[in-house]
Formats: structure tokens, sequence, C-alpha cells
């Protein structure tokens, strides 16, 4: 791999116990896992642009799909840099990938799909997933001006 994003194995960076990326020992991300964070990276690189919307739906995105390529193409068009809502209702999502793709809509829209308004408030995506710290790291990541 040779993207500009994918040198997350530098001496800079330590992967904890916890999950979390270190940085001159400031914590800066939590990943799942390894693959994970190696997929969220995969998939910056093939973006046109990086911006805070971006970061956070890759960012679940790479959560969701466990380093599926198929499905994170099912769920974003990298050529049109948009979410593709038509496609939310996938035969591979659990409960917790569906949520983790409900968040990336409202944080790259600002608002969730209108056939799926009853599933977006706060109480249906949080709470019921061992997820929830992850999703709050993306949510953490599309205002990060507002969390720094």
């Amino acid at each position: 791999m040779t993207g500009k994003f994918n040198n997350f194995n530098n001496s800079n960076q330590i992967i904890g116990n916890n999950n979390t990326i270190s940085c001159g020992g400031r914590n800066e991300s939590i990943y799942l896992n390894l693959q994970h964070m190696k997929m969220f990276y995969t998939l910056l690189d093939r973006c046109h642009y990086i911006n805070d919307e971006v970061q956070a739906v890759m960012y679940l995105l790479a959560l969701a799909t466990e380093g599926n390529m198929k499905q994170v193409e099912q769920m974003f068009d990298f050529d049109e840099m948009h979410i593709r809502p038509e496609n939310f209702e996938q035969a591979w999502q659990t409960g917790g990938t569906s949520r983790a793709i409900r968040l990336a809509f409202i944080l790259w829209n600002g608002f969730p799909t209108e056939e799926h308004q009853e599933f977006n408030g706060i109480d249906c995506i949080f709470g019921y997933s061992s997820w929830d710290r992850y999703f709050l790291q993306a949510i953490r990541m599309r205002y990060s001006a507002t969390c720094n």
C-alpha cells in the first residue's frame, strides 16, 4: 500500500491495549482493531478530498464493513463522493452495521433519510451496540473543531 494515508505504522504511532492510537502521548483515535484502522486509511486514500465529514464517514464504513471493499462500494460512491442511501438495507448488514451506516449518513448530510426517520433517533443508534464508543469517535471526527 502506497497511498498518502497508509503510513500508519510510523514510529510516532503506537497501538495501545484499548485500541487507541497515540501520537506524542496524546490519544488521537480509537479503532476496533488493526483491520479497522488499516481500512480507514485505505478508504481515505480513495477519496478525492478529505474533510471532517469524509473522515467520519470513512471511519464508520471501515467499522461496519470489516474490511470488505465490495460492501463499502455499495454504501459510498467514491467517484461522485456521496453516500448511497438506496443501499442501506443490504443482506450483510446486522443491527450494529446498520446503526453505523445510519449514523454515517447523518454525519454526512446532517439529517437522516426520509425512509429511515424513525430509526435515526439517538436512542435508536446508541445503547444497542458494543460499538457506541466508535460511534462517539466518529462524532468527534465530524465535529473536530467543536471537540478540540
